[in-house]
């Protein structure tokens, strides 16, 4: 198929993507599909990697993605990390709602934020922890998020989390990770680009955070590791369950995978105490 010779019209008919959701209500036999998101129909690869959980008390369905609304010539700027919720089964699903609060007026594009991850913990706190470049413009400050990253070298992972089914969300995102990775290092980013979802995985006191890591590594000798970190929340009596505080967060165990065999270790750091809702 030849492509248009303009590119389609931000949330019109075009080739660009959609966000499509498909259901079953009979243990998988058949399934109904539709779009529920395409305001970002702009351009192929504009949107990606969503990922999808449901609350186990309540039946809300949620979704995260990473998009961005930049479209041709350069559809990967300014990336961008998205939640959706339905309370009715998928009939209808909110309007889309950024997480990533990292807006920087002097910087345009703005900085790109990658591959979310999802998890629901069973009081209903909605978890979401993604990677995120923001902190390149401490290493690169003259750097710009072109479409292969030739502008951004340096990531993290952040979080934020939601205790009202994503009606809001905490007051800052919450950098997770305790130092910057360089993309140019080990298997996360190129030369190889490993990259993959964020695990996370949610108790009523805990959100629990994996991610590909490369910081053992270097462009000669590739090492990826999986790092773990844990998101303490603590929620006081006295403002009942809207009560909930980010304490702490701390670096627990790597596994780490050289080309040719595979090494285990553990890695023990010391926590490191923060105040509610501030980030790094």
């Amino acid at each position: 198929m030849k492509p248009p010779d303009t590119p389609p019209r931000l949330g019109g008919v075009g080739a660009g993507d959609r966000l499509l959701f498909a259901k079953s209500t009979d243990d998988g036999k058949t399934w109904k599909g539709r779009s529920i998101e395409d305001s970002v129909a702009v351009c192929r690869f504009c949107l990606t990697t969503p990922e999808a959980a449901i609350d186990a008390k309540t039946g809300n369905l949620y979704v995260v993605f990473e998009a961005s609304d930049t479209g041709p010539p350069t559809p990967r700027d300014d990336r961008n990390i998205f939640f959706m919720a339905s309370s009715d089964k998928g009939e209808t699903f909110s309007k889309r709602v950024q997480l990533n609060d990292d807006n920087d007026p002097a910087r345009k594009p703005n900085y790109n934020q990658l591959f979310p991850g999802l998890s629901v913990a069973p009081n209903g706190r909605v978890d979401v922890a993604w990677f995120d470049f923001r902190t390149d413009g401490l290493y690169n400050p003259e750097g710009r998020g072109y479409s292969n990253f030739a502008g951004e070298t340096c990531w993290d992972v952040y979080y934020t989390f939601s205790i009202d089914g994503g009606e809001s969300w905490a007051k800052s995102n919450l950098r997770v990770s305790d130092r910057s990775m360089n993309r140019q290092e080990g298997f996360s980013f190129s030369p190889y680009d490993a990259r993959g979802p964020m695990g996370v995985a949610s108790t009523d006191t805990v959100a629990h955070v994996t991610w590909g890591d490369s910081r053992a590594g270097n462009p000669v000798v590739p090492v990826q590791d999986t790092y773990f970190a844990s998101v303490i929340h603590s929620v006081d009596s006295d403002e009942g369950s809207s009560g909930v505080k980010v304490s702490s967060a701390a670096l627990g165990a790597g596994i780490t995978l050289l080309v040719g065999g595979l090494i285990v270790f553990l890695v023990a750091l010391r926590g490191r105490n923060r105040s509610p809702g501030t980030a790094e």
